[in-house]
């Protein structure tokens, strides 16, 4: 499955292709930069219970390598990590399609 996936930091579309694992687990495990992704219909994660992970062999967002994803819950774009800010008692991040945002408590 190919999700189109959105560079928090540079704002750019992407492609992530995952693999299913098995029938409750999918898995990131590359990534590539196309003109034709812009012009995607939002292509979403399915609404399941469905495990999304990230391979070990995952390269990273293709614009700023960033390894971590995240959903936005408000207009459920998926997004890389690269925008968390960290705060005093935890960190925000803002979803760079709809501006949501969300303060995402440290779990270290």
């Amino acid at each position: 499955m190919i999700i189109k996936t959105y560079c928090s930091k540079h704002k750019n579309p992407f492609a992530i292709s995952f693999r299913e694992i098995n029938d409750s687990e999918c898995e990131a495990f590359t990534c590539y930069k196309s003109p034709r992704i812009a012009s995607w219909e939002n292509c979403e994660m399915d609404s399941s219970d469905r495990i999304y992970k990230i391979s070990e062999f995952y390269p990273g967002c293709a614009y700023c390598d960033s390894r971590g994803l995240f959903m936005c819950h408000d207009c459920n774009t998926l997004q890389c990590s690269n925008s968390f800010h960290e705060e005093t008692d935890g960190i925000s991040v803002t979803c760079v399609n709809c501006g949501y945002l969300r303060f995402v408590k440290e779990t270290q």
